[in-house]
């Protein structure tokens, strides 16, 4: 999970750069409506809510510990240690968690007793698979932008996403935690997308990127530097990237 979160800060770039919050609001509140299958579902109590990302992010870190070893068996040109690489991932892991507690608390995304509230239904299947779409599609646009260099450190990257991704769904091939609970977060895209830009900022996301780029370019992934410097300009920049519809 926490793999993925520095991917979206890293590759979710567009429109003004400076603004990057804005952008990958604007994203989430498009792959959130595009993952709606038009059914209704109970709004989960906040019980219900944390057991479930309690379990989905035990999920994630399984999967993230499986699907590591690619960075050893396709990347030893580039990654000369991936068990201290992979640290600095597994060291900011509280990123997420801090972003998902700062967007519960500014939803309100669950209730305290059950109701009968019914609320759009998301399909995280889908949802993970449109995000890894829209993350790879501004990739390309962003290569095309500053040139292929130090693409294979990028390329790695989402062969390590793509590979949680499946583990992720197959370990919930019987059904998703919410799903068998029979409810879901209260998630409205609109408010969403605001939440995402405000926890941005609280979190910190500049420093967070920033630190982890740093401390891989320390384990030995030389080519991670040149993305430290793009993260420098998405901060600081004022010209207009390309974004992919």
């Amino acid at each position: 999970m926490y793999f993925y979160a520095f991917c979206l800060v890293l590759l979710i770039l567009g429109g003004e750069t400076a603004k990057l919050p804005e952008q990958i609001a604007e994203h989430s509140e498009t792959l959130l409506k595009a993952s709606q299958t038009g059914k209704k579902i109970r709004e989960c109590t906040c019980d219900e809510q944390g057991e479930c990302i309690k379990e989905m992010k035990k999920q994630f870190e399984g999967c993230f510990d499986k699907c590591w070893p690619i960075v050893s068996k396709e990347g030893f040109k580039l990654v000369k240690n991936p068990e201290k690489t992979k640290e600095c991932f597994q060291n900011k892991r509280n990123f997420v968690d801090d972003m998902l507690d700062c967007m519960q608390n500014d939803l309100n995304t669950c209730v305290k007793e059950k109701e009968s509230k019914e609320i759009s239904y998301v399909d995280i299947s889908k949802f993970l698979e449109k995000g890894e779409k829209k993350l790879q599609d501004q990739a390309d646009l962003l290569f095309e932008t500053v040139g292929d260099e130090g693409r294979e450190v990028i390329d790695i990257a989402f062969k390590v996403g793509h590979c949680m991704r499946s583990c992720f769904v197959e370990k919930n091939a019987g059904g998703y935690c919410y799903d068998k609970k029979g409810c879901q977060p209260l998630l409205e895209s609109e408010d969403t997308g605001s939440s995402v830009k405000k926890c941005l900022k609280e979190v910190g996301w500049k420093k967070q990127a920033q630190d982890v780029c740093k401390c891989t370019v320390k384990a030995g992934v030389e080519e991670a530097d040149r993305w430290c410097a793009v993260i420098e300009t998405v901060a600081s920049s004022k010209n207009p990237v390309p974004t992919a519809d």
